[in-house]
């Protein structure tokens, strides 16, 4: 009895051991998965809210005269919450379902189902000349306009839903110190931030996706920063500057989107975002300087499109399969940038272009392989390819001899090239990623069978060997 105890933990020990095995060769569950939106279907049941009248509140006092629970400190905001304020009960274009303005105490609306007048150009919230607003947890459905906060300071609107828009869903002007965080936006055919005249405000960690226009459009604004926001399915740019100044744009995720675009806005970082399948540029500097795009991952798109620029950083990239035939690093008008350590691979077009308009440029470190239409074109002026001293750029073309002639008029020459060998794929071939070896998943079937067989044989040769 004891001994057919053991061999039966022992068979189970083994399988145990063949699973954990086939799990680390083949780790289904870890791998990545789709993106999964979270979306609302329909309204909450309205049963859970009160309903009630548009509210309108002009000074402090107001808070008080209402009655609204709290005494406005930061440690007992006003509160306003648990309402359903929705368009039926709007009368006029002019009216909002709140609000506030001229205030200075601490006040929270919070977990409210809000509806502006779809017919008309109203506002669901509007907050005018306060400070020490919180917005959250609110639901904005079939908006003509969901959030306005002009004219204010020290602002939280986090953790709301907003969906079926018609109109710009949220207004920032004439602000600082405003942040948006956590917010989900989805089911729009407008603008979703409309944001001017800005300073210290933050945008972060907000998903918005299935938008037909640009989701950020920071205008004439200083020293904001759009951080960690997740955009995907926008017809139109995922995050537009103009004539913005000291920006930090990172860490963001854009897909199926037109990337970026910065026109007339100086000393601004594009860093450590990852753009994929674009339909547009995906990344558009224009009559900038002093700006810096800097470990950016950017596959599957139109190109990087730098236009008159001037003392710019374009630095460690991934440029990877870009489908503009002119070139994936178009450089236009351009003088006095660095552009080093980039990868730029497997572009339908040429890895970099220089037009005869650019000059005094500097192409260093630089990894070139794999570009349908050869790795680089120079038709400038002046342009360097190397430090002058022992580096230049690394070329799947490069016969391993001599230096490196840089294709077009300017004439420019690598005089430190090194060589790379790539084999373009086959059809038939499973790529690798940076991230590391997989294998493909004909082998994997194949090991997970062995593996099984292995683990039986020990089992039986066990058995046999206690009797």
């Amino acid at each position: 009895m004891f001994r057919g105890s053991r061999n039966s933990l022992f068979v189970l020990f083994i399988l145990v051991a063949s699973f954990l095995i086939i799990q680390k060769v083949n780790p289904v569950s870890n791998q990545t998965q789709p993106v999964k939106h979270e979306s609302l279907d329909s309204i909450p049941v309205l049963s859970e809210y009160t309903n009630h009248i548009p509210i309108d509140i002009t000074s402090n006092q107001d808070f008080e005269n209402q009655g609204w629970p709290g005494n406005g400190t930061a440690d007992f905001p006003y509160v306003i919450e648990n309402l359903n304020i929705t368009s039926d009960m709007i009368l006029t274009s002019d009216d909002r379902c709140i609000r506030i303005e001229d205030t200075t105490v601490h006040f929270v609306i919070r977990n409210c189902i809000l509806r502006s007048n779809a017919e008309a150009w109203g506002t669901s919230i509007q907050l005018h000349n306060v400070t020490n607003g919180l917005i959250e947890q609110c639901i904005f459905p079939y908006q003509n306009g969901a959030i306005s906060i002009g004219r204010s300071q020290d602002c939280y609107v986090r953790d709301n839903t907003l969906f079926n828009g018609t109109g710009y869903l949220i207004w920032l002007s004439y602000s600082e110190n405003i942040t948006i965080d956590s917010n989900t936006i989805y089911d729009c055919d407008d603008d979703v931030f409309s944001l001017s005249d800005l300073e210290n405000c933050t945008f972060v960690n907000n998903r918005v996706y299935n938008i037909d226009e640009p989701v950020f459009w920071l205008r004439d604004s200083i020293d904001c920063r759009i951080i960690s926001n997740t955009l995907s399915d926008i017809m139109g740019f995922g995050v537009m500057l103009t004539s913005s100044h000291d920006c930090i744009i990172s860490d963001n995720i854009l897909t199926s989107t037109s990337g970026f675009s910065f026109y007339r806005s100086d000393n601004n970082t594009l860093a450590n975002n990852t753009i994929h399948d674009t339909f547009g540029e995906g990344v558009t500097f224009m009559e900038v300087e002093n700006c810096v795009l800097e470990n950016n991952t950017i596959t599957d798109a139109v190109r990087v499109w730098l236009v008159d620029i001037s003392w710019s950083i374009v630095k460690s990239n991934l440029l990877a399969g870009t489908k503009s035939t002119s070139g994936a690093l178009m450089l236009e008008n351009a003088d006095r940038c660095n552009v080093t350590l980039n990868e730029i691979h497997s572009s339908l077009g040429l890895g970099v272009r220089v037009d005869q308009n650019s000059e005094q440029n500097y192409f260093v470190s630089n990894i070139f392989y794999l570009n349908a239409g050869g790795n680089a074109l120079d038709d400038g002026v002046s342009n360097q390819w190397d430090d002058g001293v022992s580096i230049g750029n690394t070329w799947d073309d490069y016969s391993g001899t001599g230096v490196y002639q840089i294709p077009g008029a300017a004439e420019s020459i690598d005089h430190y090239p090194k060589a790379i060998n790539i084999s373009p794929p086959t059809s038939s071939s499973t790529p690798t990623t940076p991230t590391g070896f997989q294998l493909p998943e004909d082998m994997t079937l194949l090991l997970t069978i062995v593996l099984i067989g292995v683990c039986s044989l020990v089992v039986i040769v066990v058995l046999l060997r206690k009797r």
